[in-house]
């Protein structure tokens, strides 16, 4: 045991951990025992570093420490030897989710990397989070993984203390017996996280946004802009999975009302609502409705079916299976079939084609043979069933969404835009409407919605681009096309959409996916979709957390690469793709509205922040203005402070906001301090960078009239600058000189 009173003492212990050397203790700080500290077998000393951050959480008076298990882990659901953290699955890792060795982070996938979430081998500590793949990264200033801001601390562990010592350490350990390597100043700094009662201190995501000078990825920047939407399921639904894929970067999470019961989503509710209470972050709740399916009977066995074997579908109750026969839920099943239609089984695992029918029975020949198994979704290629639009388990569902204040609705098998309107008529007649509505989004996913899609798209508040069903009804083909003319169409609206189904579908069953699935996430992102959809691959599959890291590292990649036109101008990038992310307002400047004003106001706010490269700062107490920042996709993060706290769930979906909840002042200036502030306590800006604080007049917080403002200014600095810090000014206003290029004058600039 190893005694340590002083910071002096915890990091000599620490400096001299050398390769290959393995330490077990227990370390006490101040008396107060911290658990067991196994030290894997890699330099503590990052050749590229000289400093070192030890972040640990005490224990109350009378708890155990944690130890060790017998292959020197300590943690959970490790596998290998001498890890550090969670679900490592390698040896001598210090962090969460790491795949491979020597690896100080999370979610990293290689060998001796000091990063979070990279791929490839020995990249240095600074968290740059996929910048490189395969090659060093620069060092820059960083915050530990494992630190907790302000805000963070207290609800998430209100049982425990945390003591943080930052020290210098010896010089890095000389490697091969040559001349010992010089030790390099720098900022950069890590994390050991303690284990308090077997609790890990889970490290917050390492998301990212372009640094303000050199076009660098840093630390404590909001989360990716393409949000994830993840299914809860048997998988997921328990207290440490779902805040492990929460922290992991979940945005949104779907109730899917096809499974499960009321009582089991109300669970899932309340984790949302206790996680969502410790002000991390905010998670929204979309509740996905059942819909008019047509589904097989139940069968005694799955059958196995060959091609060219013969199957009667029948309405008659109490068919089983028993020769071939199998029962329908749906009594027009008999008439929506033609002679020659093919009919699908869950979406085309099976095919058959029909050969004849009577009042009861549809005989159908096998064209492609599997495993039919009980209730299995039945489509017919090229129509849609004629099913009432919400069927009477709908209605249920959505009233116990209503009483549960669900922040959207994903309505299934939209038809016509009628439907819409009739679920939104009653969702006004229950009082949600306001600050209190709920988005009503339409699964495009049948042959009649994309025959309606521009009446559907215009009813809704966005849509999502359901692949499955849709890839039934249509010729697979198709699917592309209308998955890029349906995001297109939101896009164009300003509505927010999803790209779903079977985009990690392999994951379900391996840990890694099939390069196909990772160019089809990259593809949805390129398109502009605000977020992309797990279904299986969370709710019941065997890795629901690399799925979402998979699709998570892959969106942010792809974004990077995605700067607009001005963006790869000012990079001078040849490789980046300029893709012209700001589509122009839709509405015509000849008679303008109000809400025409805003969209333009919006569209020549993006275009200065791109600009002078800054992020916006927007107050909505209803949520319109960042939806319309967002529909013009800026290259900077769109950060949006509201006193509502419904308007800052429903924020979770749209693309690039981060929402903040905080009291509106009196004072608008009182206000815009308090948020920079915020925004500077979290790590979003620094000192120096400008902001564009942008107002909208349609719905004016601190205006009797009705003005549209944009006012941008300078994060002011911690400590009193010196002659760099009178450079870095300067460069600020220089940059700020720029915004009159933008053409848009700013209103205050400080």
């Amino acid at each position: 045991m190893l005694e340590v009173s002083s910071a002096d003492t915890l990091c000599r212990w620490m400096g001299y951990a050398k390769a290959g050397s393995v330490r077990e203790t227990t370390l006490h700080v101040l008396g107060l025992s911290v658990g067991a500290i196994k030290m894997s077998p890699f330099e503590v000393i990052n050749e590229r570093s000289t400093k070192i951050m030890v972040s640990v959480e005490c224990l109350k008076a009378g708890q155990k420490a944690c130890t060790a298990d017998k292959n020197g882990n300590i943690g959970t659901g490790n596998k290998g030897n001498n890890n550090f953290g969670d679900y490592n699955d390698g040896n001598n890792n210090i962090g969460n989710s790491n795949m491979g060795d020597l690896n100080w982070g999370y979610n990293n996938k290689g060998t001796n990397l000091r990063c979070n979430n990279a791929i490839g081998t020995r990249k240095v500590l600074n968290m740059c989070s996929l910048k490189e793949l395969g090659k060093s990264c620069s060092v820059s200033t960083v915050r530990p993984f494992g630190a907790f801001s302000p805000h963070q601390a207290g609800t998430r562990r209100p049982a425990h203390t945390a003591a943080r010592v930052l020290c210098t350490a010896t010089p890095p350990v000389n490697r091969g017996g040559g001349r010992p390597e010089p030790s390099r100043p720098t900022t950069a700094t890590s994390a050991v996280a303690g284990y308090a009662k077997g609790i890990s201190l889970s490290p917050s995501l390492a998301s990212q946004q372009l640094d303000d000078e050199d076009g660098e990825y840093s630390l404590n920047a909001p989360p990716r802009k393409t949000k994830t939407v993840c299914t809860i399921g048997p998988t997921s639904c328990d207290r440490e999975a779902f805040f492990r894929l929460a922290d992991s970067g979940m945005n949104v999470v779907r109730l899917n009302m096809s499974h499960g019961d009321h009582a089991s989503h109300q669970q899932v509710i309340d984790l949302v609502r206790e996680y969502n209470a410790m002000g991390r972050r905010n998670l929204a709740i979309m509740l996905d409705t059942k819909g008019p399916e047509v589904r097989s009977g139940d069968v005694t066995q799955p059958l196995e079916l060959r091609a060219g074997e013969t199957v009667t579908f029948t309405i008659v109750a109490g068919a089983d299976g028993t020769n071939n026969r199998i029962g329908v839920n749906y009594d027009g099943f008999i008439d929506d079939v033609e002679l020659g239609d093919i009919l699908l089984v869950d979406g085309g695992i099976m095919s058959a084609v029909v050969r004849s029918k009577t009042d009861t029975d549809v005989v159908t020949e096998i064209v492609d043979g599997g495993s039919m198994k009980s209730r299995r979704h039945l489509n017919i290629r090229g129509k849609s069933a004629n099913l009432p639009a919400i069927t009477d388990r709908d209605w249920a569902d959505i009233r116990f969404g209503l009483e549960q204040g669900v922040d959207y609705y994903a309505l299934s098998f939209v038809r016509t835009a009628d439907v819409i309107y009739e679920l939104k008529d009653w969702l006004a007649r229950a009082g949600a409407t306001g600050t209190s509505a709920i988005g009503v989004l339409a699964k495009i996913e049948s042959a009649d919605s994309v025959a309606n899609l521009d009446a559907i798209l215009d009813a809704v508040d966005g849509a999502m681009v359901a692949r499955g069903d849709l890839g039934a009804e249509l010729p697979v083909e198709e699917v592309p096309y209308w998955q890029s003319k349906i995001v297109r169409g939101c896009r164009k609206r300003g509505k927010p959409v999803i790209v779903a189904t079977n985009m990690l579908e392999s994951m379900i069953k391996c840990p890694t996916p099939t390069r196909a699935e990772v160019s089809d996430i990259a593809i949805a992102v390129r398109e502009g979709a605000d977020a992309v959809m797990l279904s299986g691959e969370t709710a019941h599959g065997s890795f629901p957390f690399k799925s979402l890291d998979v699709m998570a590292m892959v969106a942010r990649r792809t974004e990077r690469a995605m700067l607009s036109y001005e963006g790869a101008r000012r990079y001078g990038s040849e490789e980046s793709d300029a893709i012209d992310w700001i589509m122009p307002p839709s509405r015509s400047m000849n008679s303008l509205s109000d809400v025409g004003i805003s969209e333009m106001f919006a569209y020549h706010a993006v275009t200065m922040a791109n600009t002078i490269r800054t992020s916006l700062v927007v107050f909505s107490r209803k949520g319109h203005m960042p939806a319309l920042l967002s529909h013009y996709r800026p290259d900077y993060p769109i950060y949006c402070f509201t006193e509502n706290e419904a308007v800052q769930r429903r924020m979770a979906l749209l693309h690039g906001v981060t929402a903040i909840y905080t009291r509106f002042s009196e004072k608008a200036a009182v206000t815009f301090d308090a948020a920079i502030e915020e925004l500077k306590q979290r790590g979003y800006v620094k000192g120096g960078q400008l902001v564009a604080i942008v107002q909208s007049g349609r719905q004016p917080i601190w205006r009797s009239s009705s003005t549209h403002s944009i006012a941008v200014r300078a994060v002011p600095r911690d400590v009193v600058p010196d002659d760099s810090d009178e450079e870095e000014e300067e460069k600020a206003k220089a940059k700020a000189a720029k915004v009159g290029r933008a053409g848009v004058t700013p209103a205050i600039l400080t």
